[in-house]
């Protein structure tokens, strides 16, 4: 048992714990907000409801829409992008919310085809997530935060 008193041993543990750390993604991480690319569509009781999203740089521009009986009744733009100070923030700003300011969230979570981002201070929605669920389909999922029933979920089909 005199190995886990050496000095290499601990010295080699600790390395070992601090590489299984995940750091948080950089700005030179645009990638794992690639799946979101393209156009989305979702079509429900005659309201159809489009997400776009295209890539610029390191930056994504995301740009919304609802149509329900051939009149736009919702737009908003959205901005994926790298900022020193808090890392990988979304940025949404809605003509008809928010006195029409742009509200900030920050990436909070994010796997393989998956990304969270949270504002926590904000009234509705305090969460905004997109999942890749094939290659063709993505759900996004806006919430009022961890145990909170208002939430909406969006089951989009990529655009051919």
């Amino acid at each position: 048992m005199k190995c886990f008193k050496s000095p290499f041993f601990i010295v080699a543990a600790l390395f070992l714990l601090s590489a299984c750390e995940s750091s948080p993604p950089q700005k030179s991480d645009a990638d794992i907000f690639g799946f979101m690319i393209g156009t989305w569509n979702l079509e429900d009781q005659g309201r159809q409801y489009t997400e776009s999203w295209t890539r610029t740089g390191d930056q994504l521009n995301g740009w919304a829409y609802e149509v329900a009986v051939g009149d736009t009744v919702f737009e908003e733009q959205m901005n994926i992008y790298y900022r020193e100070s808090d890392g990988w923030v979304m940025s949404v700003r809605t003509a008809e919310q928010n006195t029409g300011n742009t509200v900030f969230f920050t990436l909070a979570h994010h796997n393989k085809g998956e990304a969270m981002f949270e504002n926590l201070a904000h009234d509705f929605p305090k969460r905004i997530a997109y999942t890749s669920k094939s290659t063709h389909t993505m759900q996004a999922l806006v919430d009022g935060g961890e145990g909170s029933e208002q939430k909406l979920e969006f089951s989009f089909v990529k655009a051919k």
